[in-house]
């Protein structure tokens, strides 16, 4: 039964992928365009989607299987009535935001229920997903809202009723709301690069990357140090995310650091920081840069050229960093180990990654958008990933 929910959610995930990519994909050559697709229902049925993923996944009945099995039929009840609720919501949310526009229009009571309803699914799957913490400060933050203005000093707030700006300022809001704009924008935008992260990420790109990392470090005295340092900057033009580059560089590295001479603290400490900068490494970077650039309505290419030399300072720094402390612990050059040497089929997934950041750019210097480049990336990508090894 587990595996049936995850191959749910494995369909469903792949459905996202397929539309984010058709919705984002720009009129090119013979490439006809399709969307994008009208944002209320884009919003409504990812949203949807997106939670039924979850509950597929990581859901109560799941967790009724992990742990107490007799609890199985209560918890499929559950996951159940959180889908259909959450389809309801969806389109209450698709019609509504279309009437605010096109009418006039004032909140009724069943508006904040639904509200409150949408508040809870999410904040019950953050604790689901996320754990506990991430849950408490959604329900304070909730709390805050209507009882900020009982509150001293600059806590205070002006008073906020139930039905006349909890669903306005919470749920139906499209610039600021729960599924608001940047929700749209990881829709639009984020999500084409989520998918060439991961496509890369499976061709075996993220270890020909550590071991090209080694064997340009294999004279230095940080050895593995400096190599994470480079693996993740590299790692970093084509995630951008940072636990992505701890789990893909770090599993490697952080052993290798310990076993040169350095502390365990250090070794963490390194990682840590080098995979951080990741998100700030052009072209990829973070989920922040593609919000800036649409906030701001710049081009993706100006807030990746302004990020280049801060970023390889960034990662300078932390080279320097990794030379000073060997020095200290009077640590010497080693041998490279053999399985760090870089093979033909490395330089093929080097090279795979080289001509996908050549498209990125080439893409953007043609004066299309970011979520573009996004799609045509992975247009480019999932045929030359067959010649990865």
């Amino acid at each position: 039964m587990a595996k049936k929910g995850e191959y749910l959610a494995l369909i469903i995930g792949f459905g996202m992928a397929i539309g984010a990519l058709i919705n984002a994909l720009p009129s090119f050559w013979i490439i006809p365009k399709i969307g994008p697709f009208q944002g209320e229902y884009l919003r409504a049925v990812m949203m949807a989607l997106a939670i039924s993923v979850v509950i597929f996944s990581m859901g109560f009945t799941q967790l009724s299987l992990e742990r107490d099995k007799k609890h199985f039929f209560p918890s499929l009840v559950f996951d159940l009535l959180l889908i259909v609720v959450t389809i309801g919501i969806a389109w209450d949310f698709a019609v509504t935001t279309i009437r605010i526009q096109e009418e006039l229009f004032f909140f009724e009571v069943h508006n904040a229920w639904i509200t409150l309803v949408g508040i809870s699914i999410f904040t019950l799957l953050c604790w689901r997903v996320w754990g506990l913490p991430l849950a408490i400060f959604a329900i304070i933050m909730v709390v805050y809202y209507f009882l900020g203005q009982n509150l001293p000093w600059i806590l205070k707030i002006s008073p906020m009723e139930f039905v006349d700006n909890f669903p306005e300022d919470m749920w139906y809001n499209l610039n600021k709301g729960v599924i608001g704009q940047i929700f749209e924008i990881v829709i639009f935008t984020v999500f084409p690069f989520i998918i060439f992260g991961a496509v890369l990420e499976s061709t075996g790109v993220g270890a020909s990357l550590i071991r090209f990392a080694f064997s340009l470090t294999k004279n230095t005295r940080g050895g593995p140090a400096h190599a994470a340092v480079l693996a993740s900057s590299l790692f970093g033009t084509m995630s951008g995310v940072p636990v992505a580059n701890v789990v893909g560089t770090g599993v490697l590295t952080i052993p290798m650091i310990k076993r040169r001479g350095f502390t365990p603290t250090f070794a963490g400490a390194v990682e840590a920081t080098a995979s951080t900068g990741g998100q700030i490494m052009p072209p990829i970077m973070g989920a922040a840069a593609l919000i800036m650039a649409d906030t701001l309505q710049i081009s993706y290419l100006v807030i990746i050229t302004a990020a280049l030399l801060p970023a390889l300072f960034y990662y300078a720094s932390l080279f320097f960093t990794v030379t000073f402390e060997a020095r200290r612990l009077d640590i010497k050059t080693g041998e490279l180990d053999a399985s760090m040497k870089v093979t033909r089929s490395d330089a093929i997934n080097l090279l795979v990654l080289f001509c996908s950041i050549l498209v990125i750019i080439s893409v953007l210097l043609n004066g299309y958008s970011a979520s573009a480049a996004g799609v045509l990336v992975v247009v480019f990508l999932i045929p030359a990933s067959f010649c990865c090894e």
